[in-house]
């Protein structure tokens, strides 16, 4: 990361860019807002203060020279303030304010992702060329750097750039030996389902990093061409992606990943490898590696100007300001080359539904690339003239007819029929068919790229289908616009209106219905009373906590009185504490309110606490769906056996059965299993076992009769790595033959010691290999009389 000298010349640029927006004189009506260079005068007439809003982690590398500039310039600046905010709230929370006609941010500092998108949707003025001789720092930008400062066009200057990586970081204690090939990373992955993450490419530098740099590291026929050119790159990655089990928002998470130890090895980058490392985030003994083939892929960060500023019109007055379509091309261009989503073309088209039809809609991505199209951007939330850009406005006089009546709201059951949803030529979602009764809480449960998500999203009328239909009772609903199907929508960074208070964000539903005031009142307060934020009811959401802030959101969903609530992993940005307490909160409303809940989540403990039933989908199919007891003594197959935590999944064979039960060996153990599924002698299986089943005897006691810790129950592995963890302690053992196992125990052994283990029988279940589909209803649900006590009782042993 290029810093000292050369990083004080792009923050002073930066720190001008922001006097030009905070000494600008307002337009007058009809100004041309190209001419604006002589409306800023050369200095102030009195200091002003600038806020700045950073999206990119930006500050922790230059706050410190922002505010030597403005106490070295006291006439110039009165004072500083910052806020921060994730990258992917910048839009909604510029063009909030630029609706209400309030844009009190001065200066954005972001990265690639929301510089351009803020292009592309008209957020940003254009400082050059009319402003180039203010900002003449920016004649002093090393190559690189300037070869950044291109993607920006005029809507932004260069503040920070570095080569960023790909890089893989991981603990020497964990990985002894860290992946030197793609292949290796791969293999990895296999062997340790869940212990290899990276984050959505969308909203992390890391992840956009590790993406554009697979192309060279597998030699791509062109790395500069994701559409054409990345055969090899989509392949690895639908390959990796199968052993990927979370897929965090942020780099941050990963980072705590790593350090918890929920994460093996993570994807970084020079800038995050050393500045969580300085600050604690992880553990200083962290290394990074590269892959064979490594070639370095450049990152940036950008100060940009919101409009708004310097040309803010009268309220009520003067129209949205237009995305002009130079400005939508140049942030269309900036997405191609960085692979970013494309906010915007959330309008309904006759496509998503018409004539009683579900969706067909060829107009799709090919596999992780989000083609740019001609679609419209965002309108202005504040119902502008934005008839224009393809959207309708959100005024009440345009809701009139639209509301949907309480009555239309109850349904007895909600039906899904072979719902499916195809993106290019890949099935995101196939053959979903799902019953859901009135009052079920519903846990969609799976890793990352499941399909759980885009199952919500086809729910809610935010996804057109491509096969199947949605029926609420007798009454088909997947041709409606998501407006009219009654539902409430809980998002997984809560997307609150941040210039609006508590109260404001969770009457603002109501209000759209044109609701008399005495009852948006009445119900608002009753929904303040219900998430226990009757103290915070005049706060901004930028003065709340996570807990507080998601409490907000549900608050909104349900105060509207729907007939269904759909939440999007909605505490994956919680901390621990949070989150169980969170998990009680929206429990305690379900049943409180008698609500039907479909809730989307890759955590299993959350989705076994909180679910009536559980549908636990990989790969777009439903593998199972049954009650969290059934799920959790009995898995459908292997898959929903590793994502129900069998950790330990072993590749053995089956071998001749006895009186106590199937004989499954191999590897140098000999253990009895209970079956699932058809199993015949000398097929290869996986066999899982739980670790907190996996027990600890004495050797000297472990002969005796079959199943009664016999040798041939019983198999030796070395301690690696102890964890503590409160009541018990995490032990990751490796047997002779390189089996990794992990067990669960209440006194504490050496890394080191020998121990001699042993599973009940019915505690071991054993899968067909080869068994990718879900088991037939006969077999998965077996009676409990074809199953041992052990496994039907119900609960974690």
């Amino acid at each position: 990361m290029r810093t000292s000298r050369y990083t004080a010349v792009l923050v002073s640029t930066a720190v001008a860019l922001g006097l030009l927006t905070a000494c600008g004189a307002p337009a007058t009506s009809g100004q041309d807002r190209g001419a604006t260079s002589g409306a800023v005068p050369e200095t102030p007439s009195k200091p002003v203060a600038l806020n700045v809003l950073d999206v990119a982690g930006n500050l922790q590398l230059t706050q410190g020279m922002i505010d030597e500039f403005v106490k070295q310039n006291p006439k110039v600046v009165s004072k500083v303030t910052y806020s921060q905010a994730p990258a992917p709230d910048l839009v909604g929370k510029i063009k909030a304010q630029q609706g209400a006609g309030r844009v009190d941010i001065g200066l954005v500092l972001t990265g690639v992702d929301g510089m351009a998108a803020g292009v592309e949707q008209g957020l940003w003025e254009q400082l050059l060329p009319e402003h180039a001789d203010r900002l003449t720092n920016m004649k002093e930008y090393q190559e690189p750097a300037a070869k950044m400062q291109e993607l920006a066009g005029d809507y932004g200057v260069t503040v920070t750039y570095y080569p960023s990586g790909p890089l893989l970081e991981y603990l020497p204690g964990k990985v002894a030996k860290p992946p030197k090939t793609a292949q290796e990373l791969l293999d990895y992955a296999k062997a340790h389902p869940g212990k290899v993450e990276y984050a959505r490419p969308a909203n992390s530098g890391p992840g956009r990093t590790f993406l554009m740099g697979l192309p060279y590291i597998l030699g791509d026929k062109d790395p500069k061409d994701p559409v054409n050119g990345w055969d090899k790159t989509w392949a690895y990655l639908g390959e990796l992606n199968k052993h990927v089990h979370t897929y965090p928002s942020g780099t941050t998470q990963t980072m705590k990943d790593l350090a918890n130890g929920t994460a093996d090895i993570i994807v970084s980058t020079t800038g995050w490898d050393i500045n969580p490392r300085v600050l604690g985030t992880v553990p200083k003994e962290a290394k990074v590696t590269t892959l064979k083939g490594f070639h370095w892929v450049t990152d940036a960060h950008y100060a940009c100007d919101p409009q708004g500023r310097l040309h803010r019109p009268a309220v009520g007055g003067a129209e949205a300001d237009p995305v002009h379509a130079h400005q939508e091309a140049a942030g269309q261009g900036v997405r191609r080359r960085l692979l970013l989503p494309r906010p915007g073309g959330q309008g309904r088209r006759s496509l998503h539904g018409a004539a009683e039809e579900p969706g067909r809609d060829p107009d799709v991505r090919p596999a992780g690339v989000r083609r740019a199209d001609r679609r419209q951007p965002q309108g202005s939330p504040a119902g502008r003239e934005v008839r224009r850009r393809g959207l309708r406005p959100l005024g009440p006089r345009d809701r009139r007819g639209e509301e949907v009546t309480a009555s239309q709201n109850r349904f007895t059951e909600l039906r899904l029929d072979g719902v499916g949803r195809r993106f290019g030529g890949q099935d995101a979602l196939s053959g979903l068919d799902l019953s859901v009764r009135a009052g079920e809480f519903i846990a969609l449960l799976g890793p990352s790229g499941c399909g759980k998500s885009t199952a919500l999203n086809c729910l809610a009328g935010l996804l057109p289908l491509t096969a199947g239909s949605i029926w609420q009772d007798d009454r088909r609903i997947d041709v409606l616009p998501p407006e009219k199907r009654g539902f409430g929508m809980v998002f997984q960074n809560y997307a609150l209106f941040p210039h609006m208070s508590v109260r404001g964000n969770i009457a603002f539903g109501l209000r759209m219905r044109r609701l008399p005031k005495p009852e948006v009142q009445r119900r608002t307060d009753e929904a303040i009373r219900l998430v226990q934020l009757e103290e915070h009811a005049g706060k901004l959401p930028g003065q709340l906590s996570g807990g507080q802030q998601q409490r907000v959101a549900i608050a909104r969903a349900v105060v509207l009185e729907p007939s269904l609530v759909l939440m999007d992993e909605p505490l994956s940005n919680l901390d621990a504490k949070l989150r169980l307490e969170m998990r009680t909160e929206i429990r305690r409303l379900h049943q409180s309110l008698g609500l039907t809940t479909v809730y989307v989540t890759h955590d299993q403990e959350e989705a076994l606490s909180m679910a009536d039933r559980l549908v636990v989908l990989r790969s777009g199919r439903v593998q199972q769906v049954g009650t969290p007891q059934e799920l959790h003594n009995r898995p459908a197959n292997r898959h929903v056996a590793d994502f129900m935590g069998f950790r330990n999944l072993l590749p053995l064979t089956a071998g001749a059965g006895d009186a106590g039960g199937l004989v499954v060996e191999g590897l140098g153990l000999r253990l009895r299993a209970t079956p699932v599924g058809r199993i015949a002698a000398g097929s290869p299986l996986v066999v899982g076992i739980r670790p907190e089943d996996l027990t600890v005897v004495d050797p000297k006691a472990a002969n005796g009769a079959p199943g009664t810790g016999a040798p041939s129950d019983t198999l030796q592995a070395v301690v690696e790595v102890v964890e503590y963890q409160g009541r018990e302690l995490a032990v990751e053992a490796r047997t002779a033959e390189g089996l990794r196992l992990h067990l669960k125990s209440r006194e504490r052994p050496a890394p080191g010691d020998v121990l001699t283990l042993t599973a009940a029988p019915s505690r071991v279940l054993a899968f067909p290999a080869e068994d990718d589909e879900p088991l037939p209803p006969d077999a998965a649900t077996a009676s409990p009389a074809a199953l041992p006590a052990e496994a039907t009782t119900g609960g974690a042993a």
